[in-house]
């Protein structure tokens, strides 16, 4: 919409129990008149730390971010694909926390959880980013 300022939304999605899935979240960026070509996924993260790359989906150049990591027995991964355009930034971000299920004790859970395919969530991630289109 016209004007200044930025919008944000979290999608919130419930873990399946049987699963290793501890948190897993989409978010809406929208900015208006925004001063960096980044997303807030971003934030508060040296370059060092980040994977950047571009990628073109649909026509449309995306800086592509991410970032991984472990601890406590979890791991979490975040990618976030961000484009800018006549001053308007647009990023669309997945966050991803799971847990390792060899950290268990297997008299308390003698059938291990499910493994998620964190790989197939990033690709399901990048084909609905690729059916961004700008509508001006």
């Amino acid at each position: 919409l016209p004007g200044e300022g930025e919008a944000l939304a979290r999608i919130r999605f419930h873990p399946d129990p049987a699963g290793n899935v501890v948190e897993e979240i989409l978010t809406l960026y929208g900015a208006v008149g925004a001063d960096t070509y980044s997303g807030p996924m971003a934030a508060g993260w040296a370059a060092d730390e980040l994977t950047p790359e571009t990628a073109v989906l649909n026509g449309i150049s995306f800086l592509r971010q991410s970032h991984s990591g472990v601890a406590a027995g979890t791991s979490s991964i975040w990618v976030a694909y961000t484009t800018e355009r006549e001053g308007r930034c647009v990023s669309l971000g997945y966050e991803l926390r799971t847990f390792d299920p060899a950290n268990l004790d297997p008299t308390r859970f003698p059938t291990p959880p499910a493994m998620v395919d964190v790989e197939g969530r990033i690709r399901t991630l990048e084909s609905m980013v690729a059916t961004f289109t700008w509508l001006w």
